[in-house]
């Protein structure tokens, strides 16, 4: 038996050791891990030495958890959102040890990730224009669009989104949701654009809306996820389609947004259609984005499509949390999605991990 890390936040980490209920179902990826014959550990950044090397890890043993101090794995499954900076230079020092670590950064800003995108010419027709935000970019996109979004560069699940809707009086619409619940301003496009740059921080940018296509009224999109597997290379274990609560703009579910089989949402024969399509178009960004960022293998992107059916790049995550699945009752798939991974390590373990060198080397 070889051994895998399993990189963890401290929080997460401490609720597995506790066995408390935590998006990361360690039951599933331990029992992946007898069918590739691996033994996992798992730890924090914090309990890492760079200096000599070691860890402390904590092992699921004879029904309860144990720790030990060993050696860096020499293949590790990055799941930890890295903040601080102190983290980010442990990990690279980790990195630079010749250990592999997979999924090795996955806190990319969206606008960052966009113009990576546009760099392609044959991803450019999937990507809607996205901008950063300030003054002179707020007048343009009232004067070009009727509809836009205002988006944090590093949110997730839907926090802090603003939709900006034009109406037919010439006024503007601001919707987003605070607290739970839906707020609505109206004002001239010259209020709105000294209220926007009062309030929302830079870290900002602006994105064109997407014409989402719709099911019972609400808009939906498409989660689809692309994984490295144990031939190394890329594949799609599964996708789901999110639909936005009634009256809402957001297919999150945090938000409110349920999550459904593609086939639900779409005549099955479109359904098999559209599936076709986006699981190619989501492979070769994986493939383009896996050229220009370390160490890709688990990624989550989320896809509009429009009545036509024709798909919309909308963001990429590298730490999802899975539960479209869950929600949508897709089990096998959801279990797919942690097997994959680690499947992906045995793989590396197999190719010989990688040659470590000591930091005294470097």
């Amino acid at each position: 038996m070889e051994r895998l890390g399993i990189l963890l936040g401290n929080s997460v980490l401490n609720r597995v050791i506790n066995n408390k209920k935590s998006f990361e179902k360690v039951s599933l990826y331990q029992k992946v891990a007898k069918k590739y014959q691996l033994e996992l550990c798992f730890f924090r950044i914090r309990d890492v030495s760079t200096e000599t090397e070691r860890v402390v890890v904590y092992y699921y043993e004879n029904n309860e958890w144990k720790h030990e101090e060993t050696a860096i794995p020499t293949v590790i499954y990055n799941r930890a959102r890295l903040y601080s900076q102190g983290d980010k230079r442990k990990l690279s020092l980790i990195v630079q040890t010749g250990r592999i670590v997979f999924n090795q950064w996955n806190l990319y800003g969206k606008l960052h990730i966009y113009e990576l995108l546009k760099e392609n010419k044959k991803l450019r027709p999937y990507l809607p224009q996205t901008l950063p935000f300030n003054k002179d970019q707020l007048n343009k996109c009232t004067d070009r669009w009727t509809s836009f979004f205002l988006k944090p560069n590093k949110g997730s699940v839907g926090m802090g989104i603003k939709k900006v809707t034009k109406l037919d009086s010439g006024e503007w619409e601001l919707q987003y949701v605070s607290l739970g619940e839906k707020v609505r301003q109206v004002m001239s496009k010259e209020a709105m654009i000294s209220y926007l740059i009062d309030t929302l921080p830079r870290r900002y940018h602006i994105q064109e809306t997407i014409p989402l296509a719709k099911w019972n009224g609400s808009p939906f999109d498409i989660r689809i996820s692309v994984q490295k597997g144990s031939a190394g290379t890329w594949e799609v274990p599964g996708l789901v389609a999110k639909v936005a609560a009634k009256e809402r703009f957001l297919t999150n579910v945090a938000q409110g947004g349920k999550c459904y089989p593609l086939n639900i949402v779409l005549d099955p024969l479109e359904a098999q259609k559209v599936k076709d399509h986006i699981e190619e178009v989501a492979i070769q960004f994986a493939k383009y984005l896996d050229e220009k960022l370390p160490h890709l293998a688990d990624l989550g992107f989320d896809f509009g499509i429009d009545q036509r059916g024709h798909p919309y790049f909308i963001e990429m995550n590298l730490r999802d949390q899975r539960k479209c699945y869950v929600k949508g009752k897709m089990f096998e798939v959801w279990g797919q999605l942690f097997e994959s991974p680690l499947a992906y390590g045995r793989y590396l373990l197999n190719k010989g991990g990688s040659n470590i060198k000591s930091m005294n080397d470097l």
